[in-house]
Formats: C-alpha cells, sequence, structure tokens
C-alpha cells in the first residue's frame, strides 16, 4: 500500500475517516498561526506525533486545533526584569555571532581544501605537458669543436 493511500498513515498522518477526536481541526497554516510557529514546525510535529493530523477528502492535512492551554503557556511564563532580559539578549546576539563566524569559518576551510584540490591537479597537468613538450622537442643539435 502507498502512503497517500486512505488506509495507510502517511508520516503520523490518520486518513479522515477514522474516528474522530471531537477537537476543531484546522489547517496547517492555521495550526502555526495559533502556535506562532512556522508551517514546517507543524509538519514537523505531526510527523512525530506531538500534534494528530488527518487528511480530508481533498488530501489536505488538518490537525487538532491546538488547546487554549497550549496558547497560553508563554504567557504563564515568569516575566523577566530587564537587567536580565537585556543579558539574554546580548548572550543570543552573541551566540549568533559565533554561529555566523563560525559557518564562515567553515565555508573558507571547504574553499582552501577545494584550492588545494585544484592545485594539485593543475600541478599534476603542468608535469604532464612538460613532459610532452619535451617528446616533441627535435633533438638539439651536437656542437662541434672548433
Amino acid at each position: 500500500m502507498q502512503c497517500n493511500s486512505r488506509r495507510v498513515p502517511c508520516n503520523g498522518v490518520q486518513p479522515a475517516m477514522q474516528a474522530e477526536t471531537g477537537q476543531r481541526r484546522v489547517t496547517i497554516a492555521e495550526a502555526a498561526a495559533l502556535l506562532g510557529v512556522s508551517a514546517d514546525t507543524i509538519k514537523r510535529r505531526v510527523r512525530s506525533g506531538a500534534l494528530q493530523g488527518m487528511r480530508d477528502a481533498r488530501g489536505r492535512i488538518l490537525v487538532d486545533a491546538p488547546e487554549d492551554d497550549a496558547r497560553q503557556a508563554p504567557r504563564d511564563a515568569p516575566h523577566l526584569h530587564g537587567a536580565e532580559l537585556l543579558v539574554l539578549r546580548e548572550r543570543l546576539a552573541a551566540t549568533a555571532a559565533e554561529r555566523d563566524w563560525l559557518r564562515e569559518r567553515d565555508w573558507l576551510r571547504e574553499r582552501v581544501e577545494q584550492a588545494e584540490t585544484e592545485r594539485e591537479q593543475l600541478r599534476i597537468l603542468l608535469g604532464t605537458a612538460q613532459q610532452q613538450f619535451v617528446r616533441a622537442l627535435p633533438p638539439a643539435p651536437h656542437a662541434t669543436p672548433r
């Protein structure tokens, strides 16, 4: 059976004809807006089983609407005071800068490795061309002593 068949679950998505949970179902985009995350995050959560998903008659994936407590969680979190928030923002900025630096370093290392490989290939080609050039030259006339 194929994954997109109505009888086989597809990456955590159940066919719509299975038993209803009684919850309101929303599209991936609507669920993303409700939770404040990306559509890709919702898709990953459906695949992992963190959210329940169903295919409707048109083949769209519908997910159980997040309950109110899921949306309230960030508001219930302890509030940070100005200084703590500033420190966390500074750490986040430093971490992002370090991440960017590491990415650039890795990119530069890759470029150096590519350049070294190309240089070795050129060295081999040059050696081969020099050997062919020497073989193609006519023999040098012997100089006669006077």
